[in-house]
């Protein structure tokens, strides 16, 4: 699979193409335990979500944040991120384990190209190194 500006159908997006497409970018896919996509960049675990009825691949890293640390606080870093950063939302979800969320939707209704998807990804964790100076408070763990 060439990294060419060949398109892919949304149809056609899988987790054996996500596999392929950063193999051939020189970078080091896996699958964690639950068979979730994700690559380390940097030290950021970037995880991929493929939804083919919506037309969407989500892109996501999911934080610890410090034992002491409220979900108000969580949230008011969350809003910080949102005022202050395109191309990513961030949140606290309100079920599970406290985290704060980051994620990016591509729409692949039109199709979607191997360049394009390693470059979102590169895009995601730029942006994500933009975040320390908003944790005033140091609560991201």
């Amino acid at each position: 699979m060439s990294q060419k500006a060949t398109l892919i159908s949304k149809d056609e997006l899988n987790t054996s193409f996500l596999m392929e497409v950063f193999r051939q970018a020189f970078m080091d896919p896996h699958l964690d335990a639950d068979g979730d996509f994700y690559i380390t960049i940097d030290r950021i675990s970037i995880y991929a979500q493929i939804d083919n009825g919506n037309g969407t691949l989500r892109i996501y890293s999911a934080f610890g944040v410090q034992p002491q640390t409220s979900r108000q606080q969580v949230i008011e870093l969350s809003n910080r991120i949102n005022d202050g950063l395109i191309f990513i939302r961030a949140c606290c979800p309100s079920t599970g384990q406290m985290r704060l969320l980051l994620d990016h939707y591509i729409d692949t209704n039109a199709g979607v190209t191997a360049l394009e998807v390693v470059d979102e990804f590169r895009r995601f964790r730029t942006v994500i190194t933009s975040i320390p100076p908003l944790d005033s408070a140091g609560i991201c763990g």
